[in-house]
């Protein structure tokens, strides 16, 4: 009986081994992991920005960029980077597709890309003047809406008896119906004074800021001041106000100061120059989602002397000037896109901070000093400045407005654009003066 017991187990050990299949698992390969993504960044009339991203593929690496049928080579040496395109025709739709050949070809989505359309040159331009006695000049603007306008300096005007009254205004308002003068009070010692004010910028019709002789913020109701430690801020002017938000708001002046306001606290950030600073502005960067932020300063009537700086977490650094002969008093950009500077010279431009030089733009459409300049897009730049000069980028070509904006006895000091709206201030004979322009 054992040894019966013995061969059964024996035949089925046999006859288990015999049906035991002894062929290798199939190797599966690992998911290909390797992509390509293109998406449509930004266009002005004649140029387009994309994005490429390049996942898990071994850089540097050279794809194809195809438009319908042109094909054009471009290297890639980082994983996330953008690429600009420029001689195209305005109001077009282009198709471009990202082709990557190796031992497969790896192709993004195709993505079409819309250049802008030119906007009107066809403004209506009407002037205003303010101011009555001694020497009035408005140095800023903000247009909220069409019926919600400030330009703030210092304005002169009479008494009800008709006699010079020596208390200045320091603002003209636009309600939607008519301009009236106001007094924005600054406060020192809990007293009002009414000394010029140099600068506004606007968050809403119930958030706005002045600057001048100190910061003020008018809350919808009431003007409140807003003080900063002589520790941040010394006894030199205002010149410019700039911000994202109220918890996010950078004021520039003279001696090369500039602070930063964040709701709480003020902190004061090294310029790296003495010279004054007059303009500031920013622009979010979207690949970074942070905010690209460049004052500029200059030596405006006493030399040639300048400065362009990049201010980032509180602090600054100091960019090339290369290429400009000018003073620049003015700046307008859209980051990684279109930086202009205005100039006793015209106007300056890149594509992009990290190229080396800055190139004119528009070379001899004006001969008067650009004071400021300010845009609602690529395709709708305007600038302001001597004698009355204003000019207007419609995406395309550069239209000057002299012969209907001159000013033979003053400047524009500075312009804003909003919607189909222009406004420019200054002065001309000692007088106030506001010019519209309405598309």
């Amino acid at each position: 009986m054992k040894l019966l017991t013995a061969l059964f187990f024996v035949s089925t050990a046999i006859l288990f081994l015999n049906n035991c299949d002894t062929t290798d698992p199939p190797i599966i390969p690992p998911p290909d992991l390797r992509k390509i993504t293109l998406t449509f960044e930004d266009a002005s009339c004649t140029e387009i920005w994309l994005r490429i991203k390049a996942d898990s593929i071994t850089l540097p690496v050279e794809i194809k960029l195809m438009q319908e049928t042109i094909q054009q080579n471009i290297t890639l040496t980082v994983k996330d980077s953008v690429l600009y395109i420029d001689s195209l025709n305005p109001n077009q739709t282009y198709n471009y597709q990202a082709i990557l050949s190796t031992d497969t070809t790896i192709k993004s989505e195709k993505v079409n890309a819309q250049t802008l359309a030119p906007t009107s040159h066809n403004f209506t331009w009407q002037t205003f003047e303010f101011g009555q006695h001694s020497s009035s000049v408005l140095y800023d603007v903000a247009i909220i809406d069409e019926n919600n306008i400030w330009a703030v300096g210092e304005i002169f005007m009479n008494d009800s008896l008709g006699n010079p009254d020596p208390k200045r205004y320091n603002a003209a308002f636009w309600n939607g119906t008519e301009w009236t003068v106001q007094r924005i009070p600054y406060f020192y010692q809990g007293q009002p004074f009414y000394n010029p004010i140099y600068s506004i910028y606007s968050f809403s019709n119930n958030d706005i800021w002045f600057c001048g002789n100190g910061v003020i913020r008018w809350n919808g109701s009431q003007y409140i001041p807003i003080s900063i430690p002589t520790s941040v801020w010394g006894p030199y002017n205002m010149n410019k106000l700039w911000g994202t938000s109220s918890n996010d708001l950078y004021v520039v002046g003279n001696n090369g100061n500039i602070a930063h306001f964040n709701a709480s606290a003020w902190t004061k950030i090294e310029s790296g120059t003495t010279l004054n600073i007059y303009d500031i502005w920013g622009d979010i960067n979207p690949k970074t989602n942070e905010y690209e932020i460049i004052a500029l300063a200059s030596n405006i009537y006493q030399g040639l002397d300048r400065a362009i700086i990049k201010i980032k977490n509180n602090s600054s650094e100091l960019i090339n000037d290369l290429g400009v002969s000018n003073t620049i008093s003015g700046i307008w950009f859209k980051t990684g896109e279109k930086y202009i500077l205005s100039t006793g010279g015209g106007l300056y431009q890149k594509s992009n901070l990290s190229e080396n030089i800055w190139s004119k733009w528009f070379q001899g459409f004006t001969q008067y000093y650009i004071f400021k300049i300010r845009g609602n897009g690529l395709n709708d730049i305007v600038g302001a400045g001597g004698v009355g000069e204003i000019v207007h980028f419609n995406g395309l070509t550069m239209q000057s407005y002299f012969n209907e904006t001159k000013l033979i006895g003053g400047n524009y000091y500075s312009i804003s654009i909003k919607s189909n709206n222009v406004v420019s201030v200054g002065e001309n004979y000692s007088r106030a003066i506001i010019t519209w322009g309405k598309r």
